[in-house]
């Protein structure tokens, strides 16, 4: 399991880079670390995505942001599935690898071919009219490759869960 380690520092590292992010008037993100590593002697592509754990529950359940339990491994892989779905990969395969809950932020990791590229990433758009997301692709030896993607809703495009006003 030599390439887990890079998977917790990747995301030791985003949760340091990204605590403080306030709840209130946010614009909801999500952010996404590509790296190489290695996992059973063969070289692969280890995605990190970070994202709010309020968010992490709507995707998750669905509709009813309290219906889904986060420590529970299938809802983390429910939630990967979703989430893989959403990057713009071309017909690349992702596995999920597993996942984590660190305070107020959830930690997904998939792997996928070494040669994968991420064309763009939505994670977020089916729970929310306006996100962004933020990918990293640490991968190359030369300069970290970063692009950040907002994004809205889509005409004829419906969210999955509406947020209901108090």
């Amino acid at each position: 399991m030599t390439g887990a380690k890079p998977f917790i520092a990747a995301a030791l590292s985003l949760a340091l880079a990204c605590a403080g992010t306030a709840a209130a008037h946010r614009t909801p993100d999500a952010y996404i670390t590509a790296e190489r590593v290695e996992i059973g002697g063969e070289a692969v592509t280890a995605l990190t995505i970070r994202l709010d754990a309020e968010d992490a529950l709507r995707i998750a359940s669905g509709s009813e942001a309290l219906d889904a339990d986060l420590s529970k491994d299938e809802v983390k892989a429910r939630l990967a599935t979703h989430l893989g779905l959403r990057l713009d990969i071309g017909e690349a395969e992702l596995s999920y690898f597993g996942g984590e809950v660190e305070g107020d932020a959830v930690f997904v990791y998939l792997t996928g071919p070494a040669a994968l590229e991420i064309r763009g990433a939505r994670v977020l758009s089916s729970v929310y009219r306006e996100w962004t997301n933020v990918v990293e692709d640490k991968r190359s030896d030369g300069p970290t490759r970063m692009f950040t993607q907002n994004g809205e809703l889509a005409p004829g495009e419906q969210l999955i869960h509406q947020r209901h006003k108090h």
